[in-house]
């Protein structure tokens, strides 16, 4: 047996809570589901949905909701939650305490919290849409991606997100691809890895103007076409392996840029862009020693009067 529970705010934060117990394996929340539970506890307008899923092996499709821009979902304490299919389409999602087999993910907003994951779309719905109605001149488009504490196997992005941020998080592999019109870039506001999160494949397909990565960990970083970093800032990272990574792909070259360069020549056997690589590398941090020193010595006059 099936446990869901719709918790349901009205304008004036009065609470009502309906159950749901059913042994389908098939849900379909719209509006008129949702509406119909308004009526039946005398809410005229819904200010905030929440629904706490105790399931096993069930698909839950939401499309054609409207009546809140987001949707809260997490888990019972005591009840483990797996889901089959868990697809959502045009309403912000934030969830918690999930196992599921396959998400799709077509919205402007996603929350994801101590989650389980074996396959993650994201955008692919629309993408398909637009390829299908000959529309390419657009591109679709997200506001935010917030992983926290979650291990997914593939998770697959075909959307141009501003923000994607991961903490604390297991991916074994991640394919940032963007739109898949290849006379249109993508582009990423800013992209942070951080906290403890480990990456196996990470694959960039798109325009990144601030990517910053804090303790973390990544085996393999491949750069594909249409890549172009603006501001890279790495602090106490592990990136093992590097593919394809060029000079072009950086607006203002660094040290750790100039590090993905030369991984990916040495994967190519490139020895001349190995060569300059490691060249720009030692000029650079003879340029931080020099600074380092400059400012050592005017201390020294500083403290001596």
């Amino acid at each position: 047996m099936n446990s869901i529970v719709f918790t349901l705010k009205d304008i004036d934060d009065k609470e009502y809570r309906v159950n749901r117990n059913s042994e389908s394996t098939n849900l379909v929340i719209n509006d008129n589901f949702i509406s119909s539970m308004c009526t039946q506890v005398g809410i005229k307008t819904l200010k905030y949905l929440f629904i706490r899923l105790g399931v096993s092996n069930m698909a839950i499709l939401i499309s054609d909701y409207t009546l809140t821009d987001t949707i809260y979902i997490a888990g019972f304490y005591d009840v483990k939650s797996h889901l089959s299919i868990f697809q959502v389409r045009d309403v912000n999602i934030h969830m918690t305490n999930q196992t599921i087999q396959h998400m799709q993910v077509d919205c402007k907003s996603i929350l994801l919290a101590d989650c389980n994951i074996e396959k993650l779309d994201i955008g692919l719905y629309e993408q398909h849409k637009c390829m299908r109605n000959s529309q390419r001149d657009e591109i679709y488009k997200m506001d935010k991606i917030d992983f926290r504490h979650i291990t997914v196997g593939n998770l697959e992005i075909y959307a141009e997100c501003r923000d994607i941020d991961i903490q604390g998080s297991k991916i074994e592999e991640l394919n940032n691809n963007g739109n898949m019109f290849k006379e249109f870039t993508s582009t990423v506001s800013n992209f942070h890895l951080w906290h403890n999160t480990n990456i196996g494949k990470l694959a960039i397909s798109n325009k990144i103007k601030k990517i910053k990565m804090e303790d973390i960990s990544i085996n393999r970083l491949f750069a594909h076409a249409k890549v172009y970093i603006n501001d890279i800032e790495i602090r106490d990272s592990i990136i093992e392996n590097c593919y394809g990574f060029k000079r072009q792909h950086f607006k203002n070259p660094t040290y750790e840029s100039w590090q993905w360069v030369e991984k990916s020549a040495e994967n190519a056997r490139d020895l001349r862009e190995k060569a300059e690589a490691n060249y720009q590398m030692t000029k650079l941090l003879y340029q931080t020693e020099k600074k380092e020193d400059r400012f050592v010595s005017i201390r020294i006059r500083e403290v001596s009067g």
